[in-house]
């Protein structure tokens, strides 16, 4: 019974490897895993009202007051230092 399992095991692992297999390519498919990124043009003065990327249109946040809020604008950020005591 071992000698045919390997028998067995030997002519697949031949039968596998023959090298006589050849790449099929066609024009209209690619090799790769994932498609190859999207790239868009940066607009710093005016904004984007479309995402460029889905179409959907880009809503602005606003919040409970009904003020809309400024996305992509550094705030700053001031902080203060506290020491524990040991007691």
């Amino acid at each position: 019974m071992k000698a045919i399992l390997r028998f067995f095991s030997l002519s697949v692992l031949l039968y596998a490897c023959n090298g006589h297999t050849k790449l099929i390519v066609d024009k209209n498919t690619s090799l790769y895993l994932y498609p190859p990124p999207l790239s868009f043009a940066l607009n710093t003065s005016g904004g984007y009202a479309v995402n460029q990327l889905t179409g959907d249109l880009i809503k602005p946040f606003i919040n409970s007051f009904g003020d809309t809020i400024k996305t992509g604008v550094a705030f700053p950020l001031k902080g203060t230092e506290v020491f524990p005591t040991i007691t």
